[in-house]
């Protein structure tokens, strides 16, 4: 809709369709949360990046049909991670929840139509 152009793997997990087991998630964030600790006996900071998916951010361009409905699509890894993240203390900046708010007062697209990836501005509000 209206020339935005996706990528099948963003739509994909956007749907909930991944290959990422839970046990994967759990073993990613603990080894995220050791790098974290090792950097910081370093004096080195550490923060995981969360990138936007487009997907995401504009679902409502996707074709109808394309993605299962709202309450029948599984969870995303994002979803089932985020907590995983939080309750093991890694330090993270969430551009999926940044730029979700942001869209609702940008005069701005946080990405191009005919991109996948999010523009200069969308990083700049996002590392603001």
């Amino acid at each position: 809709k209206r020339m935005m152009l996706y990528t099948d793997i963003y739509v994909t997990t956007y749907d909930g369709i991944d290959a990422f087991l839970d046990q994967d998630l759990r073993a990613a964030v603990s080894g995220l949360r050791r790098l974290q600790d090792a950097l910081a006996e370093r004096g080195t900071a550490f923060v995981f990046l969360i990138s936007p998916n487009k997907a995401v951010i504009y679902p409502e361009y996707l074709p109808d049909g394309f993605v299962h409905p709202a309450e029948t699509r599984r969870k995303t890894a994002y979803e089932r991670m985020l907590p995983l993240l939080r309750n093991e203390g890694v330090h993270l900046v969430d551009g999926h929840d940044i730029l979700l708010a942001e869209k609702a007062r940008s005069p701005y697209p946080l990405f191009p139509p005919g991109g996948i990836h999010w523009n200069r501005y969308a990083a700049s509000v996002v590392l603001c």
